[in-house]
């Protein structure tokens, strides 16, 4: 298992699997989680930028309360399939970039009925860890924030690598926590 970012990388689950008949032979490997627990969330206003396009705002101190409506302890992932990198070597994203979403992202929008899907219809730029709108009833009108600072720990985590003859190894791991932040937030964060 890897830990978290380094250098603004995004951090990753990594499984090394081996078959006795080869590597050719494994068919598949994937990842479950059994809960999330988020520790802290920072969620930043958005702007339209100067390219027309939906960004996050970074000012110090300015943050919208969030954590109320998100619940600290979130559902897993079920098997998400990991890409092979090279040889035995796989990974997935637990979290990926804002404009895709990922398998084993702890789904932010679906924790409470007052937030959903971001509502913009032009373009994002997403220099954030995820994007959301709080709505009504929390807020009199939809509210775009930026999930900036993500502080999550990955509960029950299993590995299971399927052969191309219908084997299983599986393989429980210790817990994993994760910090999620972009540059900016490093800079201002309160």
């Amino acid at each position: 298992m890897a830990g978290p970012p380094i250098d603004g990388q995004p951090a990753i689950f990594e499984v090394v699997a081996g078959d006795p008949d080869g590597l050719d032979d494994i068919a598949a490997v994937v990842i479950e989680c059994d809960s999330a627990v988020v520790y802290r969330i920072i969620a930043r206003p958005s702007a339209v930028g100067s390219s027309g396009c939906l960004t996050s705002v970074y000012a110090a101190n300015d943050t919208v309360p969030i954590t109320a409506l998100i619940p600290r302890a979130l559902p897993g992932f079920a098997r998400v399939p990991m890409d092979r990198v090279e040889g035995g070597l796989y990974r997935a994203a637990p979290i990926c970039s804002s404009s895709v979403r990922c398998p084993c992202t702890p789904c932010l929008q679906a924790a409470n009925p007052s937030l959903g899907p971001i509502q913009w219809s032009s373009c994002i730029f997403a220099n954030s860890v995820d994007f959301l709108a709080i709505l009504p009833p929390a807020v009199p009108s939809p509210v775009n924030v930026f999930i900036t600072y993500l502080d999550v720990e990955f509960r029950g985590i299993r590995a299971t690598v399927y052969d191309a003859a219908g084997e299983t190894a599986a393989r429980r791991f210790a817990n994993v926590r994760m910090i999620y932040t972009t540059p900016e937030e490093r800079s201002v964060a309160p």
